[in-house]
């Protein structure tokens, strides 16, 4: 129907347009453009005749021409752009005059404009680095969200269900696009790493939690609470971008920390309210980060476990839903921290004492203000736990203090004792208080046990009497929980006492005869016989 002459003119014509003289053919991606429009009307045409099957026929054979007009213009980007622009233009038409409303039809036409914009960007700026199109990825998942929002508004007020399906593939495709944006970013950070050149770029990722809790600030329901889980765990996922440049870092976690506040009060969920402390004490950790020493990194973490726990009492007193999520978590982020403090103080000492020695007052001031922030969080429920937090502080705070006065193994073991026999009276004042906490019973034992683990290596004049204080700690633990491996254990501690201290005397004498030795210790035996004897008939008459 068309001339030749004119057609070769059309032809030489869009050569000089597209510059594709190398592939003149995809021009057919174009110009055959009326016919596909022709067959749309046709099937519309068909439809409004009720001879469904067969529209429906025609319409799939217009599809498949379609797709390879599309696939004839892949090869010059002048005519791909213009051949899905006008491809998109068509389906639009198609899903707003057919009914019933085809979901999938809509989420490819949703798809095609959004690859449409990216191929004209393409053609329009070639060579755009990667760090450019994350950007452009985001700014479209923005406006996509926007739209979700503003759509979602007007569909509640008309309930028109193309507004619905609309609004859903907004929503989605949203989340596709900054998918696509964010290994994009990560490769920025590798170049980071690569060259140590700032990357500010990466900061640009806080849109996407941004975005969706501004959506969640225009929407209610379970769509304001769907939108602000999606912004926390954003907020997540953009800190692995950030993180890594002093130059990103105290503003991501900045900005994070502030939009959780407003998350957590729509989404009302204690992991909500954990994100954002969470997020709070990395900023504040970033803030100080070039400040302190090693030694003031770990004085900062006890100062954070007490004021999280002063937090949570305050928290405690204000009867909101919110303050009742925020006390919960800043519990849980202080015992989480106080565990890992205790841990990593504990490798610290015994570093200190095996290899080699770090004394400073703030490893003494740690221990401290963690034993008393403990004490004063389980003051009105003291459980073992508790208890055992305050001991194993305790012991810490001993061990440095031993440490700034540069004193030995030896000095920490007598401590010890001295703490197990104090302690063996202080708790019977407790149990017969009717205290129910079976840690009680036991923990002189504890004391006595550190002590001949820190002397354990040790062997002098008094060493024997370490050990004879930590058996007689063992006897009062063992009489009171009637337990017998204790009590016997005790006895032979007390034995080996008796022996030490003998054998050290022995030692220091020269000369002599072995058969001598061997006397004195047989005395020693008969001696401490004569004492467990003594022992049974006093007790023998306390209980008649």
């Amino acid at each position: 129907m068309i001339p030749g002459g004119f057609k070769q003119d059309a032809i030489d014509l869009s050569i000089q347009i597209a510059k594709s003289e190398a592939f003149p053919w995809t021009v057919y991606g174009i110009t055959l453009f009326p016919y596909l429009i022709c067959f749309v009307w046709l099937t519309g045409w068909l439809y409004r005749q009720d001879r469904t099957k067969l529209a429906l026929f025609g319409e799939w054979l217009t599809f498949a021409l379609g797709m390879v007009m599309t696939l004839v213009s892949l090869y010059n980007p002048t005519w791909r752009s213009l051949n899905l622009f006008l491809s998109t233009c068509t389906l639009v038409y198609v899903v707003r005059h057919r009914t019933p409303i085809r979901v999938a039809l809509l989420y490819f036409t949703h798809g095609l404009g959004l690859l449409t914009v990216c191929v004209t960007i393409d053609w329009w700026f070639p060579s755009l680095p990667s760090s450019i199109w994350a950007s452009i990825f985001l700014g479209l998942a923005v406006v996509e969200w926007v739209s979700h929002a503003e759509t979602q508004r007007r569909r509640e007020r008309r309930g028109e269900r193309i507004q619905g399906v609309w609004c859903r593939s907004c929503w989605h495709f949203g989340f596709v696009l900054a998918s696509i944006s964010y290994p994009l970013l990560w490769e920025r950070v590798e170049a980071f790493f690569a060259t140590g050149e700032s990357q500010s770029i990466v900061l640009s990722w806080m849109l996407v939690p941004l975005t969706l809790t501004g959506v969640a600030l225009r929407m209610g329901g379970k769509r304001r609470r769907r939108a602000t889980i999606f912004s926390s765990y954003a907020s997540i996922l953009a800190q692995v971008l950030t993180i890594w440049q002093p130059s990103t870092r105290l503003v991501s976690l900045g900005v994070a920390s502030g939009l959780m506040l407003v998350n957590s009060r729509y989404y009302r969920h204690p992991i909500a309210a954990a994100i954002q402390i969470g997020f709070s004490l990395c900023f504040v950790a970033a803030f100080l980060w070039e400040k302190l020493s090693v030694s003031g990194w770990f004085l900062f973490g006890a100062i954070a476990i007490s004021t999280l726990w002063l937090l949570s009492s305050w928290l405690r007193q204000q009867n909101t839903i919110l303050a009742s999520l925020y006390r919960k978590a800043a519990d849980s982020w202080a015992i989480t921290l106080c565990a890992i403090a205790i841990i990593l103080l504990t490798c610290k000492t015994l570093f200190s004492y095996w290899s080699f020695p770090i004394p400073h007052w703030h490893y003494l001031a740690t221990p401290l203000i963690i034993s008393g922030a403990i004490l004063y969080r389980y003051r009105q429920q003291l459980n073992n736990y508790a208890i055992y937090g305050i001991v194993w502080t305790i012991e810490l705070a001993i061990c440095e203090e031993v440490l700034l006065i540069h004193g030995s193994n030896l000095a920490v073991a007598i401590v010890n004792i001295i703490l197990g026999l104090f302690s063996l009276l202080i708790t019977d004042w407790l149990l017969e208080r009717q205290s129910p906490l079976s840690s009680l019973k036991i923990l002189p034992l504890i004391f006595a046990l550190l002590g001949i683990f820190w002397r354990w290596d040790e062997f002098n004049t008094y060493t024997g009497l370490l050990t004879l204080g930590a058996a007689l700690t063992g006897i009062g633990v063992g009489y009171r929980l009637r337990g017998k491996v204790i009590t016997y254990c005790s006895l032979i501690g007390i034995s080996l006492a008796g022996y030490e201290l003998v054998i050290y005397q022995m030692l220091q004498s020269s000369g002599g005869n072995p058969a001598d030795g061997l006397t004195i210790l047989a005395f020693v035996a008969a001696a401490i016989a004569l004492i467990y004897r003594l022992f049974v008939y006093f007790i023998t008459i306390a209980r008649s």
